[in-house]
């Protein structure tokens, strides 16, 4: 067997195979979204996921004045357009998913928006 030499600044690459799930809020009919490659499972009774997020982000900050938001999973075919969210700001658009060429839908009672393609989601709110 042949072994690869990885870069010490890429070693964290080897963690992460998946995409990056999404994490969608909606503020005053803004959609905001992000990929966070930084989420793990923290409990599995009852469930709850832990995600990291750098405060200093537009959907960071929509998310405290919403209160909530929604963990999106997406698939391979999505991954070039989970790349593009992390490539623009959501201070330039009205709909970060939509210029990206994803569209949302709201459930019936809930307050935050799931992408409407084959991803899971879970919603989660804030306290």
């Amino acid at each position: 067997m042949i072994w690869n030499r990885v870069d010490p600044a890429k070693v964290h690459r080897l963690f992460y195979t998946q995409v990056s799930v999404v994490i969608v809020t909606e503020v005053n009919r803004r959609i905001g979204a992000m990929p966070a490659i930084w989420c793990m499972p923290i409990s599995f009774n009852a469930p709850l996921v832990g995600i990291a997020l750098a405060p200093e982000h537009e959907t960071c900050s929509m998310i405290k004045k919403a209160r909530a938001f929604t963990i999106n999973w997406p698939d391979y075919s999505h991954a070039h357009q989970v790349g593009e969210l992390g490539e623009i700001s959501g201070r330039e658009f009205a709909d970060k998913l939509a210029a990206v060429k994803l569209t949302t839908v709201k459930r019936k009672g809930d307050s935050q928006p799931v992408i409407q393609v084959p991803f899971s989601h879970e919603d989660r709110g804030t306290s």
